[in-house]
């Protein structure tokens, strides 16, 4: 059965049964029973899931910009040059051509500003979302990475290399739900619901942080050519609260339901590199990095905020009831990696360099949020996300003991719009720039790249499956800010 909203010249429709909750009541009196049916319009019809909350999201989906100052300065464009210790991250058979012992200190500041303006549909079902444009509201995150790469005397074709970096590590929280002046929130056929307690003022609150450890070995057979691998083991932990959209679980709990999870875990994999020098001009390299997933276990809980109704309280009370906690699981895919570079110098103090890369991010099509013990599902999100290709550019002019970089990149955004929801921001299509600036002392090299995407304002339609809304309508818009700052010492 479905039925049409009209706003404006528009029309929405939409499955009674999914966005609507039948409520039955009993009343006994004077052995008389009155059935009373009140129809509660569905509050939150958005497929959120407990995994992927994210805002800080680059055009690599999940992945940040990268590592290294000079790297990201120069676009990414780095596979084929991997000249400092940070190849332990771009291409591990860099390290080979690296002559010195040399250890590299690294910061990442990112400043996103992200907006999003709920369209009529939203606001026509949802009616505790606020009207107008709403910001997000953690806007900033600092990293830190650590590499170093060493030979060892007795072992003249191998180098060593040891990194601790940050590949993904992303965080959000919005307040796009009304916490006061909740005239009501639902309605049983004009009777006003609403709830006793203040809803939280932070409504989706998500975090997903990590680091890696990259050991990493390189070979060097002959002096134009290097292979490289490095172990990739990464922790990581989420961190997240949001509302919960399953109707019949409302209906059972009689109130607005929030969820809280707190979870780690480990993944494991490698990464592998080959560069190839044949002369000191020109260069080319090629990078493979495969992981598993990454297996989050740890507590799940539920807060109810109980409807309340003033002409019904003695069945709708209102009030807050705080469920036990549970066991609960996730498993985050992580798609393969894989790309090439090539650098030339058309003159000595000039480096042009160029990578093609792919992400094969279809792998992660959904994510669910399971019980650890029957393993039985309490959250899944359809992703359907799309593979990708980056192409990036990058040029390096040297002055003597001075060096001035640029770089830019584009990769379309591998989440759909059929499935655009708020915690995935990463809707660019457009080519994003970097600067970078460096240094160059007797054992000390200072470099510093910043790195700049904006995200026009975009418009999302309404995207239905079988008469059920699983996108996020509205107008999307915002930039991200990379500021990274490099210390190289050479021992």
């Amino acid at each position: 059965m479905s039925s049409i909203i009209k706003v404006g010249e528009k029309k929405y429709k939409y499955s009674l049964r999914k966005f609507y909750i039948d409520i039955y009541f009993e009343i006994k009196n004077n052995g008389a029973t009155a059935k009373i049916k009140k129809t509660m319009r569905y509050i939150f019809y958005f497929s959120f899931s407990l995994v992927l909350l994210t805002s800080s999201l680059f055009a690599a989906g999940l992945h940040l910009p990268g590592v290294g100052a000079k790297g990201i300065s120069m676009g990414g464009a780095f596979r084929a040059i991997a000249d400092d210790p940070s190849a332990i991250y771009w291409n591990p058979a860099g390290i080979s051509f690296i002559g010195n012992n040399e250890l590299l200190l690294t910061g990442q500041f990112l400043y996103d500003d992200f907006s999003y303006t709920p369209n009529e549909t939203m606001l026509n079902t949802a009616h505790v979302v606020r009207e107008g444009e709403q910001k997000l509201k953690s806007n900033t995150f600092i990293l830190g990475h650590l590499f170093s790469s060493f030979g060892v005397r007795a072992l003249e074709n191998f180098r060593f290399g040891m990194g601790v970096y940050s590949p993904l590590g992303v965080g959000s929280t919005w307040d796009i739900m009304k916490d006061d002046d909740l005239d009501y929130i639902a309605v049983f056929n004009s009777i006003p619901l609403t709830t006793t307690e203040t809803l939280p003022e932070n409504d989706f609150i998500g975090t997903i942080g990590a680091y890696t450890f990259s050991p990493t070995i390189s070979y060097k057979p002959v002096e134009e050519l290097s292979f490289g691998v490095g172990l990739l083991s990464t922790y990581s932990q989420i961190d997240v609260a949001m509302p919960v959209t399953d109707s019949t679980q409302m209906l059972a709990d009689t109130g607005l339901i929030f969820e809280e999870a707190e979870m780690s875990g480990m993944s494991w994999g490698l990464n592998f590199g080959i560069l190839y020098k044949p002369t000191t001009r020109f260069s080319a390299g090629f990078s493979f990095k495969w992981e598993t997933p990454i297996k989050y276990s740890g507590d799940y809980l539920e807060t109810v905020y109980k409807f309340y109704n003033e002409d019904f309280a003695f069945l709708l009370p209102g009030g807050l009831t705080v469920k036990d906690k549970i066991d609960a699981q996730i498993d985050l895919k992580r798609p393969i990696c894989t790309g090439l570079g090539v650098a030339y110098k058309p003159v000595n103090n000039l480096t042009l360099s160029l990578d093609l890369s792919y992400t094969h991010w279809s792998i992660i099509d959904s994510v669910e949020l399971k019980t650890t013990d029957n393993d039985s599902t309490l959250e899944k999100l359809k992703l359907n996300w799309d593979n990708c290709f980056r192409v990036s550019g990058g040029l390096e002019y040297r002055l003597s003991r001075y060096a001035i970089r640029a770089g830019l990149f584009y990769e379309p955004h591998p989440p759909t719009p059929e499935y655009q929801n708020l915690f995935l921001m990463d809707f660019n299509d457009n080519v994003a720039l970097s600067l970078g600036f460096a240094a160059y002392f007797r054992k000390l090299v200072i470099e510093i790249s910043g790195e700049y995407e904006f995200f026009k304002d975009k418009e999302f339609e309404d995207y239905y499956e079988e008469n059920a809304l699983v996108n996020i309508p509205g107008i999307y818009g915002g930039f991200v800010a990379d500021l990274t700052l490099s210390f190289k010492y050479i021992f």
